[in-house]
């Protein structure tokens, strides 16, 4: 604290013969009256000036892990943006858009492949079958 002291008074400039010394008086006055406080009021006079922060900082925050450099990062308040604009007004004629623009290359292929598959099934299960009329002539 005695460093604190001599950095208050080297820190201000010499007054004139005009000016006063109150500034001073005060300040070696603080100085002086955090010398003689314990380390706990101290602490709790600092806080309240608002020169250190009153929780404790384990370690860094998530946000806080890396420095990087040279990135910006841009980013609005979730209050300032809205969750679904022009939800209706635009969104559905976009889907409806977007859907009747890709249906007509996407369906007729599958409906292709779906009726070659079902086919295919169709005559396999009538190749494992037996033909009743190889087994007539059997006694």
């Amino acid at each position: 604290m005695r460093g604190l002291v001599f950095l208050l008074l080297v820190s201000r400039p010499v007054p004139s013969k005009n000016t006063s010394f109150s500034y001073i008086n005060t300040e070696v006055k603080e100085a002086l009256f955090l010398q003689r406080c314990s380390l706990e009021t101290q602490i709790c006079l600092l806080r309240k000036e608002g020169k250190i922060s009153s929780r404790v900082n384990m370690g860094r925050h998530f946000g806080d892990l890396a420095k990087v450099r040279h990135v910006i990062t841009y980013s609005l308040s979730p209050f300032e943006q809205r969750a679904f604009p022009n939800y209706f007004s635009k969104g559905l004629p976009n889907l409806w858009r977007r859907f009747t623009g890709s249906f007509f290359t996407v369906a007729p292929p599958m409906v292709l492949g779906y009726l070659t598959y079902s086919w295919g099934n169709s005559v396999h299960e009538q190749s494992k079958k037996k033909n009743p009329d190889d087994f007539t002539n059997d006694e």
